[in-house]
This record gives C-alpha cells, structure tokens and sequence, in this order.
C-alpha cells in the first residue's frame, strides 16, 4: 500500500482546516442534503465529505458508510489533496497504490473512487467531495464536470465559516494589491482590487506559483531577477522591505510597482509572506491629476481675486 505524501505546507493547511471549527460537529442538514443529492446524480453507494486532518479522515457528511472517520495512512482522500480537481480510481484493486489497502481488501471494498478537492479560502485542500462504489467504473468528463459543481458548493458552506470570509470582503476593496504567498511560493490570497489590476480573476491566480506575476525577462532583454522577494519567499528573513518591481500582467504587458513585504510569523518562524504592492503609473497618474486640479483651482482664484480687486477700484 503507498501512503501519500506529506506537503511541506501540511501543519498550516492542519491549522487552516481546524479553524474553520467544523471538525467534531454534528451532522448538518444542508450539507447532508448536497450528498444525497450527489448519491443519486451518480448512481453510487457512498458519498463523503471528507476532512483531511493530522492523522485522521473525518466525515462532516456520509451516505452509504456508518464509520466517523478513518485513518489518513490509509485514505483514498490524504492523496487527492495533493492535487487540484478530481483525483480517479477506476479500478482499486488493480491500482498499484491501492490494491493491498484495508478498505479495498475489507469493506467498503472500494474499487472506485472520485474525489473533488475542497480548498479554503487561503488555498489550503482541506478534504473532499467523494463518490465511492464497489464496482469498478470510469469518470466521464461530464461527470467530472459535476462533480466540481457539487464540490464548489460545499466549498462555500465551509468558506463562510473562514474567519477570513468577512475580511476579505473589506479587502478586496483596498486600493492596492495585496498578496499572500506560503512556503510553497504559490499564492493563497488575492485581493479583488490586485488580481484585477494585473487582468485576472482572484481564482485564476489562487494556487499558481509567484513567478506567475514576476516576467522572465526586462523590457531591455536581460535575464530579470528579483533578488529581495527571491531571499524573502526562501523565508530566510523576518525583516520587512520594500522595493520596487516589474509586475506582469496576464496579457504579457508589464507594469513598474512598488511592492512592500511582510512576514507573517507563527511559532517562531516565518509562515507566509505578505505582499502589498501599487501601480505606480497609477500612482503618478493621480498625483498628477491632482496637481493639475490644484494649479486650475489656483488660476481660477486668482482671476476671480484679480476680477474683485477691479471692481472695488471702479466703485
């Protein structure tokens, strides 16, 4: 049996998962209803929502299985997290990783398996949305398809949860970028405001790395490297900084920022980092603007002043 692999990332994504405080709770009538409905749209035996936590599976919603929670060592789901979207297993019992597992060999005596990941709102994969049969079957793109729906769904439920879902509505209405990169250098935080300004949408950026915004090359066709956010994303610094950069957009243009960066300390030792950044074309843009409002403002005072002073003299 291969047991999956532990992410670098993994007590974070404990610690994300364990404060959304749905472990341990009872059952729920709308999440059980999404299952049912997920039961009968696939024709299977077992659906799980599935919480992958330190070294248990545990089951905020079942159908077809009678068992709270099993060991992560053995889970079908401790490998799905591992990757976006659906993770298949058409035929366990013939899949090299699988084939000598306990609840292949016992019961459920799983052959088949589909999980959707469910991600919170920091990026971490926090379980599954899974079907389960005893038979052997293949996913259809269709199918697949579904299943990320209903999965987006229940994605939700938990994201209202998140201490994060009120705070990020505030934020996403700053007027500037803000950023959050963990330790695998990808990102799980965007602001509406800073994925717009560099032509995405928050969820196309959740999850990609940071190079996706940092051009390869400069305008001048010199290797581009950024040597401050390189040794800050090495997480060898607590310092904060600020330095400016070229920021690339989704559209391959580029856009010259000041960015500021942020360490974000837990235990003792830097967790993620935070970055802020603006555009400063923007930037000067307004202060511009501004600076043109205020010569108008200026002239326009100092004819009506000119204007008063002509007419107090006539009279």
């Amino acid at each position: 049996m291969q047991i999956s692999q532990i992410a670098q990332s993994d007590d974070q994504r404990v610690e994300a998962l364990q404060a959304l405080g749905i472990l341990d709770t009872p059952a729920d009538k709308q999440l059980d209803f999404i299952t049912r409905m997920v039961k009968e749209h696939f024709n299977v035996p077992i659906v799980l929502i599935s919480l992958v936590d330190k070294s248990r599976q545990w089951f905020k919603s079942r159908q077809g299985l009678s068992a709270t929670e099993t060991p992560r060592d053995i889970s079908f789901c401790s490998h799905a997290i591992l990757r976006k979207g659906v993770f298949n297993v058409s035929n366990a019992i013939e899949d090299a990783r699988f084939k000598d597992n306990p609840l292949v060999l016992g019961p459920p005596h799983i052959r088949f398996y589909a999980g959707a990941t469910l991600t919170t709102l920091s990026g971490y994969p926090i379980g599954t949305l899974c079907i389960i049969d005893s038979k052997a079957r293949k996913l259809t793109p269709t199918e697949e398809s579904d299943l990320l729906g209903f999965s987006s769904l229940v994605e939700d439920y938990f994201n209202k949860h998140d201490p994060r879902h009120h705070l990020e509505g505030l934020l996403d209405h700053a007027h500037e970028g803000l950023f959050e990169i963990n330790s695998d250098h990808n990102f799980i935080f965007i602001n509406e405001y800073g994925a717009n300004l560099l032509g995405y949408t928050k969820q196309e950026l959740i999850g990609r790395p940071w190079s996706t915004i940092f051009p390869k090359k400069r305008f001048d066709g010199s290797a581009y490297r950024a040597p401050v956010f390189s040794e800050k994303i090495a997480f060898k610094t607590k310092a904060s900084q600020q330095t400016d950069e070229y920021l690339l957009k989704m559209g391959g243009e580029t856009i010259h920022a000041t960015c500021h960066f942020e360490p974000v300390v837990r235990s003792g030792k830097v967790d993620s980092i935070l970055m802020s950044f603006s555009d400063d074309f923007e930037r000067d843009a307004l202060r511009a603007e501004i600076s043109w409002q205020q010569d108008s403002l200026e002239k326009i005072l100092s004819v009506r002043i000119a204007a008063l002073n002509v007419l107090r003299e006539s009279s």
